[in-house]
C-alpha cells in the first residue's frame, strides 16, 4: 500500500501524464499540468501569507475543479484543509470558525460576497480570505 501524501501521488501522476484530462465539469476541463500549476499557485499564495505546516485553511466552495485546486494547494502548503459547506447556516458557520480558528479561508468569486458578509460578524476575519478562480489565480 502506498503511504505517500495525496498531493505527492498527484504530482507523480501529473508528471507522467501532463496532457491528460485530470478533471472536468460542465464547460470546463483541465489537464494534470494545469491542475498542478493551479494548486501550486494556491500553495505559494498561502505560504506568502505565512500559512504553512499544520495551519487550518477553510475551503468554502462547491464541489468543482476549484475545490480540487484548493484542496491540493492547501496540502502542498503543508496546511490542513477544513471543508465548509457553502449552504451551512450562518450560526453554524460562525461556530465552525470560532472552534477551528482557520488561518485562511478559500473561496471563489461566486461566493465572495456571501463569505465577506458572513465574516463581518467575526472581528479580524476578513483578512483570512483568499480567492481561487480559473487556473488557481488568487484574488
Amino acid at each position: 500500500m502506498d503511504k505517500r501524501i495525496t498531493h505527492s501521488v498527484f504530482e507523480d501522476v501529473a508528471e507522467r501524464f501532463p496532457g491528460r484530462i485530470a478533471a472536468d465539469e460542465p464547460g470546463r476541463a483541465v489537464t494534470y499540468r494545469e491542475l498542478n500549476a493551479a494548486a501550486n499557485t494556491v500553495a505559494h499564495a498561502l505560504r506568502a501569507g505565512g500559512i504553512g505546516r499544520d495551519a487550518v485553511v477553510g475551503v468554502f466552495l462547491r464541489n468543482s475543479i476549484d475545490y480540487i485546486v484548493a484542496i491540493l494547494g492547501v496540502q502542498k502548503a503543508g496546511a490542513v484543509f477544513l471543508p465548509i459547506d457553502v449552504d451551512t447556516p450562518r450560526r453554524r458557520f460562525e461556530t465552525i470558525l470560532h472552534k477551528a480558528e482557520p488561518a485562511a479561508l478559500i473561496a471563489n468569486e461566486a461566493f465572495a460576497p456571501d463569505l465577506r458578509e458572513r465574516l463581518r460578524a467575526i472581528p479580524g476575519a476578513a483578512a483570512w480570505l483568499l480567492g481561487v478562480g480559473a487556473a488557481g489565480a488568487a484574488w
